[in-house]
């Protein structure tokens, strides 16, 4: 009896193993081959956007890259902002200084314009500088730059330190002595002002760009001097 028991569990496990071998396995669908992701590259072109109310004349034009993330989402947060936040509060702006005023007044409205300066492209570097003007009322509008410098092989945006190879103590000497010389001829007298505009610091040295292996670092009305010297530049060559 003990024979015919042990007989039986060892023909199942026979018989299971024939069973699964005689299963025909099924035909699966070959892997769709993967979609190759498009080089990055720094093809561009110029969009315009503008408005003409009571209260704001406006035109912006702008480069929009075709298959550049990381430069359009940069000229979105330090080109395309400014223009945005007019938009957003010229109206209530305006209104607040002018509704109560007289009819001539009235007349009055916001102004912002802006447009790429230059696009230089190099083989290592790709700098933009855009201008930007902006009135609000009062004597005079207020005029700025803004540059972007993006690194061709990381394809992200450079410091002046990261782009130009110098220190930035190097750097603010450098600009200093050049504006102190520069100034000289007007008797500017103010050179606290000029020392905390070139001060060794990051937010000192945004505005910059790159060109035929010099160097230009640009300085908006009121950074080191007043109103009245405009933009100034230096040019360092590296």
């Amino acid at each position: 009896m003990k024979k015919h028991l042990f007989a039986l569990p060892l023909f199942a496990a026979v018989f299971f193993l024939y069973s699964c071998a005689s299963v025909k396995k099924e035909a699966q669908p070959a892997p769709e081959p993967p979609i190759p992701e498009k080089p990055v590259t720094f093809d561009y072109e110029i969009k315009t956007k503008k408005s003409s109310t009571r209260y704001l004349e406006s035109e912006i034009k702008y480069p929009v890259f075709e298959n550049n993330d990381a430069l359009n989402k940069a000229v979105k947060q330090e080109i395309l902002s400014g223009y945005d936040n007019v938009l957003k509060n010229a109206e209530s702006d305006w209104n607040e200084q002018f509704f109560e005023k007289s009819p001539d007044d009235r007349t009055i409205a916001y102004e912002y314009f802006g447009s790429p300066e230059k696009i230089i492209s190099t083989e290592k570097l790709f700098c933009i500088v855009f201008d930007e003007y902006i009135y609000y009322g009062g004597a005079h509008g207020s005029p700025q730059k803004i540059t972007l410098c993006f690194s061709k092989k990381n394809n992200k945006k450079l410091s002046i330190t990261q782009a130009s190879g110098l220190s930035l103590e190097e750097i603010s000497r450098l600009c200093y002595e050049t504006l102190l010389s520069m100034m000289a001829e007007d008797e500017f007298s103010d050179l606290a002002w000029l020392q905390e505009g070139t001060e060794p610091m990051e937010e000192n040295y945004e505005c910059f760009y790159i060109e035929n292996n010099i160097l230009t670092v640009i300085f908006n009305p009121y950074q080191v001097a007043p109103y009245a010297y405009g933009t100034l530049a230096v040019q360092i060559e590296l």
